[in-house]
């Protein structure tokens, strides 16, 4: 599932891979919001890219005075190819720019494009509803986010409205990283567990997007942690596994209807 590693690896990937879009291919309506197929066809032919930028999970595409926003879902994954007909099945929708298409392989439509006027797709997207961004959020100001909630701080982190771009699994590596119980209420944590969980998550998103960089390579498609391989992670996906730092057994309890993992040593519920 994409979270904000996987979205700014995308936004890289975009920067290299697009230029003018020559022309443009709605597959399945579905995957557009708010939008017909012929509007989004009509606001990207021709125009020129002049940048890309991430907001979150969210990936905004810049063509002079208009915008077109890209969220891959959870299912969701940019494909490149040389031929329209060679993109895989399930693609939603494609672009062809510099010789070759682009598209979104999506296989249950939960990612979701539109394309248009700035402050349309902004308020379309609801990018004017995202909390500071997870990567770039300083310290005095992730202390403000959490002291105005009292909610579970892994639920918390996971809004996007509060902190945008985090998602399962960044929050419980974080966490772990920060000696955190996720079920802590958010605004009782302290100045010294704040830095712990800031320092932490600035951690897991640049391990994360490193080894994403690594993985990736020149290929033409994004990849995600969670595809298979070797597991990147110290507590996510790791129930029953020895503590990278304890070595206690790796435990995962079921919060907000996901799987949480975490060390039950190294994050007591209740720190002394």
């Amino acid at each position: 599932m994409p979270e904000l590693p996987e979205a700014e690896l995308a936004a890289e990937q975009l920067r290299r891979w697009l230029d003018r879009i020559e022309s443009v291919e709605v597959r399945d309506a579905r995957a557009l919001r708010d939008q017909e197929p012929e509007d989004f066809i009509a606001a990207l032919a021709g125009r020129e890219v002049s940048g890309v930028e991430r907001f979150g999970k969210h990936i905004v595409v810049a063509l002079g005075e208009r915008r077109w926003w890209i969220h891959l879902g959870m299912t969701g994954r940019l494909v490149r190819a040389g031929s329209s007909e060679s993109l895989p099945a399930a693609t939603r929708w494609a672009v062809q720019s510099g010789g070759a298409w682009l598209g979104l392989r999506d296989p249950r439509i939960f990612g979701r494009t539109a394309a248009g006027d700035a402050a349309w797709v902004t308020g379309t997207a609801k990018l004017d509803q995202l909390g500071p961004d997870a990567r770039s959020i300083d310290q005095e100001a992730l202390a403000v986010a959490l002291s105005r909630t009292k909610r579970a701080v892994k639920v918390a982190l996971m809004d996007q409205s509060l902190i945008a771009g985090l998602g399962n699994i960044q929050v419980a590596e974080a966490l772990f990283r920060a000696g955190v119980h996720p079920k802590r209420s958010a605004c009782s944590l302290d100045e010294r567990e704040v830095a712990a969980l800031w320092t932490g998550m600035r951690g897991t998103i640049e391990d994360t997007l490193r080894d994403l960089q690594t993985v990736a390579g020149g290929d033409d498609e994004v990849v995600y942690m969670s595809d298979g391989g070797d597991n990147p992670f110290q507590v996510y996906g790791r129930e029953g596994e020895a503590c990278p730092r304890c070595g206690g057994p790796i435990g995962r309890f079921v919060q907000g209807g996901r799987s949480t993992f975490l060390c039950p040593a190294c994050q007591p519920e209740s720190p002394s």
